[in-house]
């Protein structure tokens, strides 16, 4: 059987395209492409969405849609998230003020 000699490499995703000597010098570079995450946040209160880069943790998405996470709780399908919870996938957040006073 015919082995083209094609191989990828499993740890950096290189490519040798060839047994042969002259070709083995090319190399394919194959980069992992980075999606955008999208956090909506919608409440009484609140309706901002904000594109992150990659991952972020819920407590720096609401700093960086400038909600103080001290004075709200965040849910998703009627489960409260801890502030440390991972946000990877685009998703829209139930933000609920908190008040307190008396």
């Amino acid at each position: 059987s015919y082995d083209s000699g094609f191989r990828i490499h499993r740890n950096t995703g290189l490519c040798d395209l060839g047994s042969n000597l002259a070709f083995s010098a090319i190399v394919i570079s194959m980069m992992l492409q980075h999606a955008n995450v999208l956090v909506r946040f919608h409440g009484r209160d609140y309706d901002i969405s904000h594109d992150f880069e990659s991952s972020v943790k819920l407590r720096d998405a609401l700093i960086q849609c400038n909600i103080l996470p001290s004075t709200v709780v965040v849910s998703f399908n009627e489960q409260i998230l801890p502030l440390s919870t991972i946000i990877s996938n685009d998703i829209t957040l139930l933000v609920t003020t908190v008040s307190s006073g008396g």
